[in-house]
């Protein structure tokens, strides 16, 4: 993994099928052109069908206009990928151009209605699946509000009714896009996660299936979520705490606008002096969410993954996290990368993979237990690394980092308790617990993305 995750050039290792959409309006269509045109190297328009009327000045676009019935023929010839209806026109995409797309090395990018990516995944389990929604997830404000191109009147209203009941969760990689919001600044946006699951793809399960293993895991664990009863949590808390007081004082002042992911029951709030700062979190457990600030003291809860962050692109100063492991994954760092500013901060600590390739010894390398009270074992998904790999990966979602440091055993406070987890994964690994690297903590500042 260290190699993949070093890598400083933008190649794409493994180029996908990828399906967009989005409400009528949003500009999907727009945001798709600019990357085949600006990216022609990494992006291509795979030939596509339809039975609909060309719409006026639509010129030289990325349909053949023809026959439902010479479609129908296609995909049940097998030269077609898909047979969709949108609004009661077929819609088809040659398998024969997307395999010649993905063959010379680029990603294959379609506008395809969100109701048919599921039917897609099914002949294409690999695909990527985007989905454009409005920063008013109501979206009847947003739909109104929404110039539409001559000829894209009809549907609003479907839209307005299928937006508003629409599951997000299986869909890959969610781009909230607002009506003022450019192009190019929702082009970068998506560049920025498709280059790096391209670089990835293989080292990660899917979003959806982190996210639902991890939200059913931690509503699961949340009454028991303490660092009296965890006392690997405390451990690292401890080793964390100066790190973060010192990044607090010198990164943030009077105003900020702060967002943390995962607060766990509200300990870098509460154990840091901090600023007057706007100070928002955000938690895919409903159950660990509601125990993060018993004492109200945050301005905004948001029940959201973090690979789904509803809040506007560069809004937040500094994104925060503590046991950052369950989203140490690309769409959801490249996702903290959106909502930051230009020149925002991200700053984590995650646990070492050299402890964690210890503890887990025999289990799977990507998930950690956590032991309840009752006896039962509730696993969710924990992604650990070594510091360069962690700073290798955090390139690749856009980021530079300014400062990192390993902690270690023998920084554990002493006199306090240690986990037996860290002991027997030092006695695991064969060495002392004094030498065994536990955590890593880094500061990182987010890129300017130029396309």
């Amino acid at each position: 993994m260290k190699s993949r995750l070093l890598t400083s050039k933008r190649c794409i290792r493994q180029p996908k099928l990828v399906l967009v959409g989005g409400p009528s309006g949003i500009g999907v269509t727009a945001i798709l052109d600019f990357l085949t045109s600006k990216l022609s190297d990494c992006y291509a328009h795979p030939v596509a069908y339809t039975s609909r009327q060309q719409r006026p000045a639509e010129g030289d676009s990325g349909y053949r206009f023809t026959s439902y019935e010479r479609i129908s023929d296609m995909f049940h010839r097998g030269l077609a990928l898909n047979l969709d209806s949108a609004y009661g026109d077929a819609y088809a995409i040659s398998l024969e151009s997307v395999e010649a797309i993905l063959a010379g090395g680029c990603f294959a990018v379609e506008e395809v209605d969100p109701a048919n990516h599921a039917r897609i995944r099914a002949k294409v389990p690999d695909l990527v699946s985007v989905l454009l929604i409005p920063l008013d997830l109501a979206t009847e404000k947003v739909l109104g509000d929404t110039p539409r191109a001559p000829g894209r009147e009809r549907g609003s209203t479907e839209d307005a009714s299928f937006y508003q009941h629409l599951d997000t969760s299986p869909f890959d990689v969610v781009l909230p896009v607002g009506p003022n919001v450019p192009v190019e600044q929702s082009a970068r946006a998506l560049h920025l996660y498709l280059s790096a699951v391209g670089e990835t793809d293989d080292l990660f399960p899917r979003p959806p299936v982190i996210d639902e293993e991890n939200r059913l895991g931690y509503d699961r664990i949340a009454p028991e979520f303490s660092d009296s009863l965890r006392i690997t949590t405390s451990n690292f808390h401890s080793l964390s705490a100066g790190f973060f007081q010192d990044q607090i004082r010198s990164w943030l002042c009077s105003g900020s606008e702060c967002l943390e992911i995962g607060p766990g029951t509200g300990w870098l709030r509460e154990c840091c002096q901090w600023p007057p700062v706007s100070y928002s979190t955000a938690d895919i457990s409903t159950r660990m969410l509601a125990s993060s600030c018993p004492q109200g003291d945050v301005d905004k809860q948001t029940l959201a993954s973090a690979r789904s962050l509803p809040f506007p692109s560069g809004s937040i100063d500094a994104v925060l996290a503590s046991l950052a492991d369950p989203y140490c994954y690309p769409i959801a760092l490249c996702e903290m990368n959106r909502v930051l500013r230009p020149g925002g901060f991200l700053i984590l600590s995650s646990p070492s993979r050299h402890w964690s390739d210890a503890c887990r010894h025999g289990g799977h390398p990507q998930k950690t237990q956590f032991r309840l009270s009752c006896g039962a074992a509730v696993s969710v998904y924990s992604f650990t690394f070594g510091l360069d790999e962690l700073v290798g990966l955090l390139a690749l979602c856009g980021f530079t980092t300014v400062q990192s440091c390993v902690y270690r055993g023998d920084s554990l406070p002493c006199g306090s308790p240690v986990s037996p987890a860290i002991v027997s994964a030092a006695r695991n690994a064969g060495i002392e617990m004094a030498n065994l690297e536990l955590l890593n903590c880094v500061v990182c500042v987010k890129n300017d993305i130029h396309i």
